[in-house]
């Protein structure tokens, strides 16, 4: 089977753009927070925009205050859980995995902290709260 030429530039660029990647992630520890999952009923409300504005503030607060132990690329996954109340006030912040590492445990857990009070919950969603759960990765995919 012939290759062509086409369909070789494309597997040369590809290679190209993955290993730029992998350098850029050497150089930088892969740190991520998971989708956030709603925990509580939603009614069948689209809480997207509201979840999406809510994970940009704690990725902001998580990674500055991200421990030197991380960002020298010590692994560690930290479930969180908590309550959003419909003042934006958020509550019962929790731990539910650990990562076993108490500093990476407190960031995860102060990001979450530093964000309230968010916006109100929206006006027209019938309940008075969401259960929020949130998972910290550091270093792992």
């Amino acid at each position: 089977m012939k290759l062509q030429p086409a369909t070789f530039v494309v597997v040369l660029s590809l290679a190209a753009t993955l290993s730029a990647a992998r350098a850029h992630a050497m150089q930088n520890p892969q740190l991520s927070v998971n989708d956030p999952i709603i925990l509580s009923d939603t009614h069948g409300y689209n809480f997207e925009p509201y979840i999406n504005a809510m994970t940009a503030r704690v990725r902001t607060k998580w990674y500055s205050g991200m421990p030197d132990s991380a960002r020298q690329g010590q692994k560690g996954r930290v479930v969180v859980i908590f309550t959003v109340v419909r003042a934006g006030t958020i509550q019962d912040v929790h731990i539910v995995s650990s990562s076993g590492t108490g500093s990476l445990d407190e960031a995860a857990t102060a990001a979450v902290q530093a964000i309230s009070p968010l916006p109100q919950l929206p006006a027209d969603f019938s309940d008075n709260s969401i259960v929020v759960q949130f998972a910290f990765l550091y270093n792992q995919r």
